[in-house]
């Protein structure tokens, strides 16, 4: 029989606390597996598997209901342990067992389950790792009276440590000022202070401020008990207590909120289970959501950047509604990952529709040539998926994951696509338009052949010429992998390349013009919690400007294009989105042996006054918004001439030192800036971080002082 209901609640919120201080060893995974309700009342709901922990003894799994319906949904519901059971298949043999306890023994929640909100508790089994480790356990059943059998696995590779509430910094300081995003509330912006554990609760402290010059009476009802924290499995938790301050409103009880006052006070809300603790979302209507991240090093919560709102009086409730429609687009998008990976070619084609069905089509035979391994799409999570008028959703952003296969596994490289969607009758959503907004698949413009060598992997496309273009290229590769390791910097042990000889092809896999720029090095950067990683790290050849246009141009050096090119790749793991484009392209041209006395006479002729190295910082690469291949030839020549000044004066690791100095950090400059899409922000952004960084690694050195020395070492 389920515990008496005093006790459940204890029993979910410090299940995994109590055995860590028990000395308990329990192994916990994430699962995720879904079962749709076949009966009443469980109709329009879903039941999730969340997460398992296993010790000696059980197996427990946290499970949860979620609604998805569009309405709010009021039933009552009774579970038993004989209405739920387990089935396990172990070396052949078919063991069922019914759970020992149950803290979900009334399915929904009193209050009602609002669209898209889950109600959570976990089922205990007599099921511990003497019966069956992780390792010999095969696939379960799970069977709930009202749901569809649900078919799961533990899968050690996806075990994780759960948050231990008892380890916890008690305090986490926040100081998160959260900006209104609704007219009658623009003047009050709110700061979240600090989140801090209490025994079973956690307490905001906030305030709110009248930050209009002139005094205002406020009569508004909005108040704290309107606030709601989700948890990282979608539960909304209400608040438990509100400070007598923010009751009723945000406003002081007095009649007149004076200018500049704030108006402080706190909200506390349930602990959330220890499974579903890493990412906290804040919400309060009119202010958007406050993300809070869980840092394990730290042992506290930080913010991440906080969402706007769209402004609507029942905010919670199209928020839940948006948190349903991004779970509904990423198990659309999983199902894709696992159809691909498993060549299931009439399952991955199904839900595609018209133009979106006739690439997806063209897609398939290509990926079955790629040398393509670990591949995965992922539902870009910075997005608002919100249907328009139509139903529509418009520009889903998506991720394509892969590796290459030979290729270090560090190496992950990601393709962006955004997509249009709909759904049909049956509530079921459809791709009907995608495309690729950078870096198209190589594959699906015919590079599915390659050559291999020690350090790299060419692709070509299978014809004759281009097959000839790639077997020069592993030749003049391997001889400038080998040079380059003779300067002292270090090259991964393996790379892709690429041999391209069409013309735009070379634009759709770089982005660069192919009649401004022979070659390059492809490195990506993405923002995790150990800070940035690189990926997309590739070396891509234009040999349409090699070979195709060498009679009108004279015999391009290709050899050495391919030296400045693995420069980079060299020091892709040390380069960043705001490392000056004049120290990221006059490094490798240094080491790449093209600064000499021809490019400081082509300099002295060339080289204006308004190509300075302030203007440069400003740049995302060199040639930004420049169409004259002339003039962004003499950005590279003075950018080359920068690092040979710098390492003149300095030495060569006196250069490198500077390099590596971007990489330190994120600075918070770029923070501020990167996400806003304002060029001008940007620019400045760069520009402020190449000032401070520079003086900061060579004291007294300024980039009007650096530009100078150049312009007299070339004689200009």
């Amino acid at each position: 029989m389920p515990f008496p209901r005093d006790s459940l609640r204890a029993l979910g919120l410090g299940l995994i606390c109590c055995l860590v201080a028990a000395g308990v060893r329990a192994d916990c995974y994430q699962v995720e597996a879904r079962a749709v309700g076949v009966a009443p009342p469980c109709f329009g709901m879903e039941l999730v598997v969340l997460s398992a922990t296993q010790t000696k003894q059980d197996l427990w799994f946290r499970v949860g209901v979620r609604n998805l319906t569009t309405d709010t949904y009021r039933a009552t519901k009774v579970l038993a342990c004989e209405d739920i059971s387990l089935t396990a298949y172990v070396q052949g043999k078919r063991l069922t067992v019914e759970p020992t306890t149950i803290t979900l023994s009334q399915m929904f929640p009193s209050v009602g389950l609002k669209p898209g909100a889950m109600h959570a508790g976990v089922f205990t089994f007599p099921w511990g790792e003497r019966e069956a480790p992780v390792e010999r356990l095969g696939s379960m059943e799970l069977r709930v009276a009202g749901f569809a059998t649900v078919d799961l696995r533990l899968d050690a590779g996806r075990r994780f440590d759960p948050v231990d509430w008892k380890q916890v910094e008690r305090r986490s300081v926040l100081n998160v000022e959260v900006i209104p995003k609704v007219e009658q509330l623009a003047i009050f912006p709110m700061r979240i202070h600090s989140m801090i554990v209490r025994d079973e609760e956690l307490e905001f402290a906030v305030s709110f401020r009248n930050a209009h010059r002139l005094p205002v009476k406020w009569t508004g009802k909005l108040g704290g008990r309107m606030a709601v924290l989700i948890t990282a499995h979608h539960e909304t938790l209400m608040p438990s207590a509100v400070s007598d301050s923010l009751a009723g409103t945000i406003a002081p009880p007095s009649s007149e909120w004076a200018a500049g006052e704030d108006h402080v006070g706190w909200i506390r809300f349930p602990l959330p289970h220890s499974h579903a603790s890493e990412r906290l979302s804040f919400a309060l209507p009119g202010y958007g959501v406050t993300e809070l991240i869980y840092d394990r090093e730290g042992r506290m919560w930080r913010p991440a950047v906080a969402e706007p709102s769209d402004g609507s009086p029942a905010l919670v409730v199209a928020m839940l509604d948006e948190e349903r429609t991004f779970g509904q687009l990423r198990s659309f998008w999983e199902e894709k990952t696992r159809a691909l990976r498993q060549r299931e070619w009439s399952v991955f084609l199904k839900r595609f529709r018209g133009a979106a069905l006739e690439d997806q089509r063209a897609f398939v035979p290509l990926w079955e040539r790629a040398p393509i391994t670990a591949v995965e799409y992922r539902l870009s999570e910075f997005q608002a998926v919100k249907p328009d008028e139509e139903g529509r959703l418009r520009n889903v952003k998506v991720e394509l994951c892969y590796m290459i296969d030979s290729l270090p596994t560090e190496n992950l490289f990601v393709t962006h696509a955004v997509c249009d969607m709909q759904r049909d009758e049956k509530g079921e959503w459809h791709v009907d338009f995608i495309r690729y907004t950078e870096l198209q698949p190589f594959w699906m413009l015919g590079y599915t052949e390659t050559l291999s060598s020690e350090h790299f992997l060419i692709f070509h496309r299978p014809d004759e010429e281009n097959a000839k273009q790639a077997d020069l290229a592993v030749k003049q590769l391997e001889k400038g992998y080998v040079r380059l390791l003779r300067t002292g910097l270090k090259l991964k042990s393996r790379y892709a390349a690429f041999s391209i000889a069409q013309k735009n092809d070379f634009e759709k896999l770089t982005g660069r013009d192919p009649m401004t720029y022979s070659g390059g090095a492809s490195s990506a950067y993405i923002y995790q919690k150990a800070g940035v990683s690189v990926i997309n790290q590739a070396l891509y050849l234009n040999d349409f400007r090699f070979f195709t246009l060498q009679r009108a141009w004279g015999k391009q050096d290709r050899q050495v294009t391919i030296l400045h090119e693995l420069v980079h790749l060299a020091l892709a793991d040390y380069t960043r989105p705001w490392t000056p484009s004049w120290l990221t392209e006059g490094t490798a041209m240094y080491f790449a042996d093209q600064v000499d006395s021809g490019t400081r006479s082509f300099l002295r002729e060339h080289l204006l006054p308004i190509t300075t190295i302030r203007e440069l910082s400003k740049l995302s690469h060199l040639g930004a918004g420049v169409e004259n291949p002339h003039e962004v030839n003499v950005q590279y020549q003075f950018s080359g001439q920068t690092a040979a000044w710098l390492a003149k004066h300095y030495g060569e690791s006196g250069l490198l030192n500077l390099y590596t100095g971007y990489a330190t950090n994120v600075p918070e400059e770029w923070r501020t800036y990167r996400g806003d899409g304002g060029n001008t922000l940007i620019a400045a952004s760069r520009l402020r971080i190449a000032t401070r960084i520079l003086g900061q690694t060579i004291p007294g050195l300024t980039l009007d002082t650096l530009d100078a020395e150049v312009r007299a070492s070339v004689g200009k």
